[in-house]
C-alpha cells in the first residue's frame, strides 16, 4: 500500500524512487489530479480502489459558507459524458464543526466549472437531532448561489451497502442517478446550467464533523462520446499533462521563487470585469496568505522571499485590525516594527505600517496611530526615493495630528484674498478647522451641517477656518460665492494636496476636521455631523428650538437649486402600499386573531407599527400625499390615539414611555411623559432597534455599527456581502447577530451575520423579494415580509413569514386575502403588529393616477434611450465601431467618448484623456454629469451616477473592454440585439467610470430596473426602444442579449 499526502509535503512521504522529486500536482491515471486546498488529507491507492482520508474538521464544498476546501480528484473532459463510480466506507458523523452547518459526511461525483459553479452528486450522512440519515444528495451552485440541496426523502439508502452514482451531461443538462445492489438506476432529476464545452469531473469527499472520515471509491468509469475510458484495476500515480490552472490555486512547487512569483502576480493583477474583481477580492488575499505560509515552511527559502511572505501575513492581520482590542493592536504594531527593523524593503514595510496606522486612526486609537504613523515615516525616509521622502513628510504630519488632542494647534497662512491669517486672531473662540475641496463630494455634503451650526453658534463665539485643497483660486471663489460660505478659507495657488498645512498635519483624506475650544486646546479630530452639534453644545451651551427651526428653514431657502435633494433627507424605504384603506393590524404570532386596530382617514398610508415593551401601546407613522412631514401616532391596542408627533417617522420603543424616532435624517429620543421633549441623539443612517430596546444597528459610511444603548459601546463591522440599504436591518436582543437585505437575483434576499465576523449567510429568498427582517425576542425566529411591495392585479400579495432559525423552515402567517408588510414582535414574542390592506379593496382601486405618472416617466426614459441610440450610431459612422466600454486606454467610460455626439463637445474637451476617471482633474468633472445621463434618476444624478449601462458579456454586443464592437459582428441582427439597459438603482455607476452591468445569461435580467407597468424599456442595436414584458422568459431575454447566438427570437415586443 502507498499512502500519498497530497500537495506541498508530498515528496517527503513518498518512498517510490520514481516520485521522489515530484513537485507538480499528483495525478492518478484515469482518475485525475489530486486537489487538497488545506493539505491536510491523504489519498490511499490499494488494488482497484482509491480512498480519501479526511481528519476531523471542516472540509466542505459550500461556497455560501465560504468553504470550498474539500479534497477532490478531477480530470478534464470536453462535451457530453457519462461518469459512474461506486462509493463505500463508513458514513457515521460526529458533531458539527461548521457554524450554520449540520454534521455531515459526503462522498461522490463532482462536476466542476469554478468555485462558484459546480454540481455535486454524493452519498451522504446527515446528523440532525441526534439521528443520522443516509441518502443520496444532488445539489448545484450557480454563480455562488445554492439552487437546491438534496434531502433524505429524495433517495434514502442502506448504510451497510455500497452506493453506485452516475452523472450524465447532455448539452446544458446534467442528470443524476443512483442505485444500490442489483436495483435499477433511480433518476434524481436534472440540473440546467450554461456550461462551457470544457469542464472538470471526478470524485470529492466532504467532512463537516469532529470524527475522521474515509470514503472509498472504485470502478470509476468515464464515457466521453463513443470512447469509453475505464479506470484500471491498479491506478498509478503519474505526472499530469499541462492544463490551464486556476489563477488563485497555490502552486504545489517547493520552489520559493515560484511561490514569490505567484504572490507578485496576484498583487499586480488588475481585474477587468466585475466577475474578475469579485474573484480577486474574495480569493486573492487567501491565496497569497496560503502561498506565504508555504514559503515560511521551506527551510531553503531566501531572506527576500521570507520577507515578502511575512509581509503578506501581516497584511492579512492589518485587514482585520478594526476587530481587535487595544492589547492585540499593540502587539501587532510591535511585531510589525520588529519585522521591519530587520528587513531592507523599507518602502514596502512603510506602506504596511501606514495601512495599520490608518486603521488605528479610524478606530479611534489615536495614541497607537501616532506611533504607527511615526514608524511609517521613519521607514519611508530610509527608502530614500523622491516619492518615499514626500510620503515620509506626510506621515510625520499625520503623527503630529494624532497627538493634537488636549494640545494647542499651530495654524497660520494666507487667505484666499491674499491676507495673512493666524489662529491667534480667533483667541478665546471655539474654532473648527476644516480641510476640504470644492471637488470633494463628502466635503460638499457636510457643508449644510457646518453652516447650520455656524449660524446657530457664531454669535456665541464659534468660528470656522477652511483649508481649501483646490488648485484653482477662481473655482474656490466662485464656489464660496454660490454657496454663500461666510467663513474664511486658507489657500495656496496650485498647492492642492501639497498645501503646507495639509503636509504639516498629514492630511491624506478629506474632509478632515479639527475642533479647538476657547482655551485653544484641540478637543476633537472627528467633529462632523451630529457630533459637531454635541461638542458645540458642550462648549457653548444649548440652542433655542425655535432658533434651530428658523436656521434650518433659512438654509433650505439659501441652498442653490442644483444642490437641493430631490428626495426627502430621511433615508426611509418608500412606502409602496399607497391606498387610503391601508391600516395597522395586530395578530398572534401564528397569524390567528388577525384584527384591524387603527386607520386615520386623513392619511393615505401607514408604516412601521411597533408594540411597546409592556404590550399595551402601539406606535406607527403615517403619510399623506402633498404633506412633506410624516407623523407618529401613539395609541393603545384598541387604536385609541393618545399622542400625535408631527415631523417624526420610524418609531421604535426604548421603554414603555420613550421612543426612538427619525427627524430630517437625524435620530431623536422622545420622552412621551414629559412634555414630548426630544433630543438629537446619533449620527448615522438609522437601521433598527432590537426588540428589547437595548441595541441599535445603523449604517455609517461603508460600515455597520451595533450600538449598546446601555453602555454606549459600539461594535463596527463590515458586512460581507454588503447590504442593499440600512433600512432593511435587524439586530438580535443579545446584540450578537444582524439580519439585512441584499439584492439577490431579481429580488431581495435576507442575510444573517454574526457581529463578530460580519460574514453573511443567505437565509431567505423564497418569494423573489424579502423585506423588513425582525428577530423574535428569544432570537430563535426571524419575521420578514415576503413578496413584492408593489402590487398589480395579477400578482400575489406580500405576506408576513416567520423563519425558524434552527430548522430553516419558513411559514407564512398571514392570509392571501391581505397585502401585508412592516411586521414587528411584541416583547414576549406572542403577538405581531403590521400594516395591511385587503386585497379585494386594493384590486378595486389600482391607483390609476400613479400608473399614468409612471407611464410618463417611461416615455421620458424611452426618449433618453433614443437619444443615446442616435449618438451610438453617429459614433459608429465616424469611427466604424461603437465606443469601447472603457474608452481611451481603459481609463474613461464609453459615456465620455459619446459626449461630442450628444452636443457636449465643450464638456468632452475638459477631460484629460490620458488620465483615469478618478484622477484629481477628471474626478472634478463627475459633478458635471450631462442631463441625458442624470435624468434616469435625478437623485443619483446629483451624485454623478447614471443607470444607463452597457450589458456586457463575452457573447453580448459589448464583449471587449478596450475595442469597440462593430455592427457587422452582430450576426443575430441589430433589431434582435440589446444595446443599452436601465440598471436598478443599486447598480448605478459613476458616469465617467469604465463600469457597466455584467450579465449572467442564466439570470439575464439580474440588476435591471423593474420597469413600469410590467414593461422594461431597452435600447436595441438598431436604435429602437422596446418595452420588454416582465412575463418574457429568461431564455428569450438571453437570446436578445447575445450578438451571434443565432437564437430564434419570437415575442410580443412593445415599441
Amino acid at each position: 500500500m502507498r499512502k500519498l499526502l497530497v500537495l506541498g509535503i508530498l515528496p517527503l512521504l513518498l518512498t517510490s524512487s520514481n516520485l521522489a522529486g515530484q513537485t507538480t500536482p499528483l495525478t492518478i491515471e484515469d482518475w485525475g489530479t489530486i486537489i487538497d486546498p488545506d493539505r491536510k488529507c491523504a489519498v490511499v491507492i490499494r488494488n482497484n480502489r482509491v480512498a480519501i482520508e479526511l481528519p476531523a474538521g471542516a472540509f466542505d464544498l459550500s461556497v455560501e459558507l465560504r468553504r470550498t476546501n474539500a479534497p477532490r480528484i478531477l480530470q478534464d473532459v470536453r462535451g457530453d459524458f457519462v461518469l459512474d463510480v461506486k462509493v463505500d466506507g463508513e458514513f457515521q458523523t460526529g458533531e458539527a464543526t461548521i457554524e450554520s452547518r449540520t454534521a455531515y459526511n459526503g462522498a461522490g461525483l463532482l462536476l466542476w466549472q469554478d468555485d462558484l459553479n459546480y454540481i455535486r452528486l454524493e452519498r451522504a450522512a446527515l446528523q440532525r437531532a441526534g439521528q443520522v440519515r443516509h441518502y443520496v444528495n444532488f445539489e448545484q451552485r450557480v454563480n455562488g448561489r445554492l439552487t437546491r440541496f438534496g434531502t433524505p426523502r429524495d433517495f434514502e439508502i442502506d448504510p451497510a451497502q455500497p452506493c453506485h452514482l452516475r452523472l450524465e451531461r447532455k448539452g446544458d443538462q446534467v442528470l443524476g442517478s443512483a442505485k444500490q445492489g442489483d436495483d435499477s438506476w433511480k433518476p434524481l432529476g436534472r440540473k440546467s446550467a450554461k456550461l462551457p464545452l470544457d469542464v472538470r469531473v471526478g470524485v470529492a469527499a466532504i467532512n463537516a464533523s469532529d470524527a475522521e472520515f474515509t470514503p472509498v471509491f472504485e470502478a470509476l468509469t468515464l464515457n466521453v462520446g463513443d470512447a469509453a475510458k475505464v479506470a484500471k484495476q491498479t491506478p498509478q500515480a503519474v505526472k499530469p499533462s499541462p492544463v490551464e490552472r486556476d489563477p488563485y490555486e497555490v502552486p504545489v512547487s517547493s520552489s520559493s521563487s515560484d511561490l514569490v512569483a505567484f504572490i507578485k502576480r496576484i498583487k499586480e493583477t488588475r481585474p477587468k470585469t466585475i466577475e474578475e474583481y469579485r474573484a480577486h477580492a474574495s480569493r486573492g488575499p487567501k491565496a497569497m496568505e496560503a502561498a506565504a505560509k508555504r514559503i515560511l515552511e521551506l527551510k531553503e527559502a531566501p531572506n527576500d522571499a521570507r520577507d515578502l511572505a511575512q509581509r503578506v501575513l501581516f497584511e492579512t492581520k492589518v485587514r482585520s485590525a478594526s476587530q481587535m482590542d487595544e492589547e492585540a493592536l499593540q502587539s501587532l504594531l510591535r511585531d510589525i516594527r520588529e519585522f521591519a527593523s530587520s528587513s531592507e524593503a523599507h518602502e514596502e514595510n512603510g506602506q504596511l505600517v501606514y495601512s495599520l496606522a490608518r486603521s488605528l486612526e479610524y478606530s479611534k486609537h489615536e495614541d497607537l496611530a501616532h506611533e504607527a504613523y511615526l514608524a511609517a515615516s521613519e521607514l519611508m525616509k530610509k527608502a530614500d526615493t523622491k516619492t518615499a521622502l514626500r510620503m515620509a513628510e506626510k506621515l510625520a504630519g499625520a503623527s503630529r495630528r494624532m497627538k493634537l488632542l488636549g494640545k494647542e494647534m499651530e495654524l497660520r497662512g494666507k487667505l484666499a484674498d491674499g491676507k495673512e491669517f493666524a489662529l491667534e486672531d480667533y483667541e478665546g473662540k471655539v474654532v473648527l478647522v476644516d480641510f476640504w475641496a470644492t471637488w470633494c463630494g463628502p466635503c460638499v455634503a457636510e457643508l449644510p451641517n457646518v453652516k447650520k451650526y455656524y449660524e446657530l453658534y457664531h454669535d456665541k463665539g464659534f468660528e470656522v477656518v477652511g483649508v481649501c485643497l483646490d488648485s484653482s483660486r477662481e473655482k474656490l471663489e466662485s464656489f464660496v460665492e454660490a454657496r454663500k460660505i461666510p467663513w474664511v478659507n486658507l489657500f495656496e495657488d496650485n498647492a492642492a494636496w501639497d498645501h503646507p498645512l495639509a503636509t504639516g498635519y498629514g492630511i491624506m483624506a478629506i474632509p478632515t476636521v479639527i475642533l479647538i475650544n476657547a482655551e485653544g486646546k484641540v478637543v476633537s479630530l472627528k467633529a462632523r455631523g451630529a457630533e459637531l452639534g454635541r461638542l458645540l453644545e458642550k462648549e457653548l451651551g444649548p440652542v433655542d428650538p425655535d432658533r434651530l427651526k428658523e436656521v434650518e428653514a433659512k438654509l433650505r431657502s439659501d441652498m442653490p437649486s442644483s444642490a437641493r435633494r430631490i428626495v426627502p433627507a430621511a433615508p426611509r424605504q418608500a412606502p409602496m402600499i399607497i391606498h387610503q384603506d391601508s391600516a395597522v393590524y395586530l395578530a398572534k404570532s401564528d397569524g390567528t386573531e388577525f384584527r384591524r386596530v387603527a386607520r386615520d382617514e386623513a392619511y393615505e398610508w401607514h408604516g412601521g407599527p411597533v408594540i411597546s415593551p409592556e404590550g399595551n401601546r402601539l406606535a406607527w407613522d403615517a403619510h399623506r400625499s402633498g404633506l412633506k412631514s410624516p407623523s407618529i401616532f401613539i395609541a393603545d391596542t384598541k387604536g385609541v390615539v393618545a399622542h400625535k408627533l408631527e415631523g417624526l417617522t420610524r418609531p421604535a420603543w426604548l421603554d414603555n414611555s420613550t421612543i426612538l424616532a427619525e427627524r430630517s435624517g437625524k435620530l431623536v429620543r422622545v420622552d412621551l411623559e414629559n412634555g414630548l421633549k426630544d433630543e438629537e441623539m446619533l449620527d448615522g443612517s438609522y437601521g433598527s432597534l432590537s426588540a428589547n430596546g437595548r441595541y441599535l444597528v445603523l449604517g455609517r459610511g461603508e460600515t455597520t455599527v451595533v450600538l449598546d444603548l446601555k453602555t454606549n459601546e459600539e461594535q463596527v463591522i463590515r458586512l460581507d456581502p454588503k447590504p442593499r440599504s440600512f433600512n432593511g436591518f435587524a439586530v438580535s436582543n443579545d446584540g450578537k447577530r444582524v439580519a439585512y437585505i441584499k439584492l439577490e437575483g431579481r429580488g431581495d434576499g435576507i442575510y444573517l451575520a454574526s457581529v463578530a465576523d460580519g460574514k453573511g449567510k443567505l437565509v431567505a429568498n423564497e418569494a423573489g423579494s424579502e423585506h423588513f427582517p425582525r428577530f423574535s425576542p428569544d432570537g430563535s425566529r426571524l419575521m420578514f415580509t415576503a413578496g413584492r411591495l408593489t402590487l398589480g392585479p395579477d400578482q400575489p400579495v406580500s405576506r408576513i413569514h416567520v423563519l425558524d432559525l434552527d430548522t430553516g423552515n419558513s411559514k407564512a402567517v398571514t392570509s392571501e386575502k391581505f397585502h401585508c408588510r412592516d411586521g414587528s414582535w411584541s416583547a414576549d414574542g406572542t403577538s405581531i403588529a403590521m400594516v395591511a390592506v385587503e386585497r379585494s379593496v386594493l384590486d378595486k382601486a389600482l391607483n390609476l393616477p400613479r400608473k399614468a405618472a409612471l407611464k410618463r416617466d417611461a416615455g421620458s426614459m424611452s426618449a433618453l434611450l433614443k437619444k443615446l441610440g442616435l449618438a451610438l450610431h453617429n459614433h459608429h459612422s465616424a469611427y466604424k465601431q461603437l465606443p469601447p466600454r472603457a474608452a481611451v486606454n481603459s481609463q474613461l467610460s464609453w459615456r465620455v467618448q459619446v459626449l461630442p455626439f450628444l452636443g457636449e463637445q465643450a464638456l468632452y474637451e475638459k477631460f484629460k484623456l490620458d488620465e483615469p476617471w478618478d484622477s484629481e482633474h477628471n474626478l472634478k468633472l463627475v459633478k458635471e454629469i450631462p442631463q441625458v445621463f442624470a435624468s434616469a434618476s435625478p437623485r443619483l444624478g446629483e451624485e454623478g451616477k447614471t443607470r444607463f449601462v452597457f450589458p456586457f458579456h463575452e457573447k453580448a454586443l459589448y464583449y471587449n473592454r478596450e475595442r469597440g464592437s462593430k455592427f457587422r459582428e452582430t450576426l443575430d441582427g441589430l433589431s434582435n440585439t440589446i444595446a443599452i439597459v436601465i440598471a436598478d438603482e443599486d447598480q448605478a455607476v459613476v458616469w465617467t467610470k469604465p463600469d457597466d452591468l455584467a450579465i449572467d445569461l442564466e439570470v439575464p435580467r439580474k440588476g435591471w430596473s423593474q420597469g413600469v407597468d410590467g414593461r422594461v424599456p431597452v435600447l436595441m442595436a438598431d436604435g429602437r426602444v422596446l418595452g420588454l414584458s416582465a412575463e418574457i422568459q429568461d431564455e428569450l431575454v438571453a437570446g436578445l442579449l447575445t450578438r451571434a447566438g443565432k437564437e430564434r427570437v419570437e415575442a410580443s415586443l412593445q415599441p
